[in-house]
């Protein structure tokens, strides 16, 4: 996703098709599917830009800035339609963004340091969540009216490098988060309550989490990915 230093893009191929526009590396892609079937991928790097791409016409429809280094982004899409766009920056904010728009939605001061870290939930039963982290805190922010659901929740011994969001849907949907930090734990959150449920030990560095919940109960498989590897876990969430 990058340009060459001469500004000339590189060769493209069929197998391995590249987006061309940022200028210095980039730190964070996500990708979603709105509910008409289009393929969009958003893209945080160090030019201090936000950039959303077709992934079919493989063109670069927006793009959006941040103060210093865009660190972190995450897309969703809400059941009704709505596409959320969101994107975390060295320069401690967090921002959202709508396509054709071309000023952030809302900015969330996050008083975190770096945002290195997002997760969206829009299926949270208290109603659409962002969640952010940058040093060794979490926050949980009320998308429907942008303002924190609780003050910074402690745990973490070190700065937080990864989020995962979801909400399980039976027997009761709850909703979680878990979260990865260099002091080698992975903790889960039922954000209900801001309460840590499980923590579990890491080891190592995380650097992605993914979470897929079960429809049939309530439980999540977590995949993560880091310096050891990759790790797939099935977890039996009660509340």
């Amino acid at each position: 996703m990058t340009q060459s230093p001469s500004g000339t893009p590189p060769p493209q191929s069929d197998d391995q098709p590249t987006l061309t526009g940022h200028i210095l590396p980039v730190r964070s892609i996500a990708t979603c599917r709105t509910t008409s079937g289009q393929s969009l991928a958003i893209s945080g790097s160090d030019d201090h830009t936000v950039r959303l791409w077709d992934l079919h016409t493989r063109q670069q429809t927006d793009i959006w800035k941040h103060d210093f280094a865009v660190l972190t982004v995450a897309a969703a899409t809400h059941p009704r339609g709505a596409l959320c766009l969101a994107s975390g920056s060295a320069d401690g904010t967090a921002r959202l963004w709508h396509p054709g728009t071309p000023t952030a939605l809302h900015t969330f001061r996050c008083d975190q340091g770096f945002i290195n870290a997002l997760a969206l939930d829009l299926h949270a039963p208290d109603g659409p969540l962002l969640a952010t982290a940058g040093d060794d805190t979490l926050r949980l922010w009320d998308l429907d009216t942008c303002q924190p659901r609780s003050d910074h929740l402690r745990g973490h011994t070190d700065t937080i490098e990864a989020l995962t969001a979801w909400t399980t849907p039976i027997p009761t949907p709850r909703s979680y988060i878990a979260s990865a930090s260099r002091d080698g734990t992975l903790r889960i959150w039922q954000t209900t309550t801001s309460r840590c449920i499980l923590q579990l030990a890491t080891g190592t560095r995380v650097h992605t989490l993914s979470a897929r919940p079960h429809s049939d109960k309530p439980a999540v498989t977590l995949t993560i990915t880091g310096e050891a590897g990759v790790a797939v876990f099935n977890l039996r969430l009660d509340g």
